[in-house]
Formats: structure tokens, sequence, C-alpha cells
């Protein structure tokens, strides 16, 4: 199995999300985000996509959304974005060897990981899989509607960005 990472900024509360977009700015959180994740694999939810810049996948990583139906999508077409259901989603992470897939994406470096990146049902769904959870603290309260398990941070030796 490949090293499997978490990435999450979460607020004084905990909070990673309101209405559906993470609420705060961070330059720091950005590029730390995007330094760890480029020429990597990217797990998400589909309101995750949605959520991104223009609903778009991220450039330069393979993008992985985990759905309940895979054929809902089949219009939406970019060459790093693949949609999974659970279980082929599990056995991806188990053995990505055996997918030919990833020979047609030559930006992921030979050494690739998975990066979890949200929504917060991926997160409870694949945080037992994570060898590490990389976390951005802002030191703010943003009212978040969806939050991060407390639980599952005091699970794991976090790496703390502050």
């Amino acid at each position: 199995m490949n090293n499997i990472e978490a990435i999450v900024a979460i607020d004084n509360n905990y909070g990673i999300a309101k209405n559906g977009q993470i609420p705060w700015k961070s330059i720091t959180d950005m590029l730390f985000f995007k330094k760890k994740t480029i020429n990597n694999i990217v797990i998400m939810g589909y309101k995750t996509l949605l959520s991104l810049p223009k609903g778009k996948p991220l450039v330069d990583r393979l993008n992985i959304v985990l759905t309940h139906n895979t054929n809902n999508h089949v219009n939406i077409k970019y060459d790093n974005l693949l949609f999974m259901d659970e279980t082929t989603l599990l056995d991806f992470i188990h053995d990505s060897n055996k997918y030919i897939l990833l020979d047609n994406h030559k930006y992921l470096k030979n050494d690739y990981k998975m990066y979890i990146i949200g929504g917060q049902q991926i997160y409870n769904l694949l945080y037992k899989y994570c060898a590490t959870i990389w976390l951005t603290k802002i030191k703010a309260n943003y009212q978040c509607d969806l939050i991060f398990s407390k639980a599952i941070l005091d699970s794991f030796t976090t790496s703390v960005i502050e």
C-alpha cells in the first residue's frame, strides 16, 4: 500500500467549511497544500470537487473523486480526474500498482503519495489508512457547518502548520 496522508485546515472550533466553501483565505496554507500535493494523488468527495475553483480538478495532480454512482459523472471529462466508488477506491488504496491508468499521468512522481483532502465524510471514511495528518490551524472561528473530528486528530501525531 502506498503512503497515504490527509491534509486539512481547521479553525479554532475544528471547522473545515461553511456553506460548501473554505471560509478563510490563507496564502500560507494554500502554498503548503500545493507544495505537498503537487505531482501526487488527491482524493476527495464530489462536494469538495465542486468547491474547487470553477469546479475543475487541481492541475498537476491525479484527482480521484469518491462517489456513490460513477455513472452520474461520465460527461465530466478531464485527463487528471477519475471517479471511483468506495469499493474501487479501497482496492486502489490497497494496491494502486495494479492500475495501469497511473502510467497515463506523467506528472505523478515515481514515489507519489495519496492525499485525502476532504470533505468531512471522506476524512471520516479514510483516516484509518493515513500515516500522517497535515494540519493547518487557522486562528479564528468561522462558524463552520462542517467540523473535523477531534477524535481523529487525537488518535494521530499531527504535523501542525500554523
